[in-house]
């Protein structure tokens, strides 16, 4: 068992790549399949898009801990130096504590702007629902349960392209710059 030291500087600095696959879960289930194009469908659309998802998860988890490690630390600094500097009297103490301030600031709109910490929920959710989606099918439970097997087949390959299409169409809407006629309106609904 790590020790606190070691456990904070796991929290701190969590590997960005990680050393678990998700995919890997599945790779004794590939041979088992009853068409080739069955299998490279699951390997080559599905786990590679769950493993894709597994390493954004971990690096957006590890930008979003850094970042806020990073402000809570600068943050904590900030009280302790304006005591020093009504204590001491210096001005280069007050300059500094300006500077720090201006780093939490600069910290705080990062943050805002990439949105780590949503982007590390979204990722880990896609990942653990295409895996739900692919256990259920392996196993022939849920919506995949008495049929043959290219039915299901079917229901999987639809399912997966349902839901990786929904997430894309998420994708593009949040990152879709808006037109000059959305900017005007929302504009001239501040100025009403």
């Amino acid at each position: 068992m790590p020790n606190l030291r070691e456990r904070i500087h796991g929290f701190i600095h969590p590997s960005p790549q990680s050393p678990y696959s998700p995919s890997s879960n599945f790779q004794d289930y590939l041979s088992v399949f009853d068409t080739n194009f069955e299998k490279w469908y699951i390997k080559n659309r599905i786990l590679d898009q769950i493993d894709w998802y597994n390493k954004k998860a971990v690096q957006a988890q590890s930008d979003f801990k850094h970042w806020s490690v990073a402000s809570i630390v600068l943050s904590a600094i900030i009280p302790i130096l304006t005591l020093l500097s009504d204590m001491l009297s210096c001005r280069g103490i007050n300059i500094l504590i300006a500077i720090i301030s201006s780093g939490v600031t600069v910290i705080s709109a990062i943050l805002s702007l990439y949105h780590f910490q949503d982007l590390w929920v979204r990722y880990r959710s896609n990942c653990e629902i295409l895996q739900s989606i692919l256990h259920r099918y392996l196993t022939r439970t849920g919506e995949f349960q008495n049929l043959s097997v290219s039915e299901a087949f079917n229901i999987l390959v639809v399912s997966c392209e349902e839901y990786m299409t929904k997430e894309f169409q998420t994708w593009v809407a949040a990152n879709a710059p808006r037109s000059q006629s959305q900017d005007s309106t929302s504009d001239s609904s501040h100025n009403s």
